[in-house]
């Protein structure tokens, strides 16, 4: 499953910060500011994202992650997109 080599490569810090940074300039430049928020290094606030994720998931949300990636060309980049995503949302507007 998508989700668990996903787990499995990016809650390290170095590798997460890599994958991000592959996502583009502007997903990691979205990375690097919320990370500065919480004081943390963008490779480690993306592999917060994921474990985050990775530990609370319902089985419902882990489906909608496959099945969002399926029959992309890069599932496992296009999943950790999706997870780190709602942790980029600015909620104190």
């Amino acid at each position: 499953m998508v989700l668990a080599e996903i787990v499995h490569t990016c809650t390290h810090d170095a590798v997460a910060h890599a994958a991000a940074a592959s996502l583009g300039p502007e997903f990691l430049d979205r990375v690097r500011r919320a990370a500065q928020k919480r004081a943390l290094s963008p490779g480690a606030f993306v592999a917060q994202s994921v474990q985050r994720f990775s530990n609370a998931a319902d089985e419902p949300a882990r489906r909608a992650l496959q099945t969002a990636v399926r029959g992309t060309d890069m599932p496992l980049l296009r999943g950790l997109a999706l997870i780190v995503e709602p942790d980029l949302v600015d909620r104190s507007r």
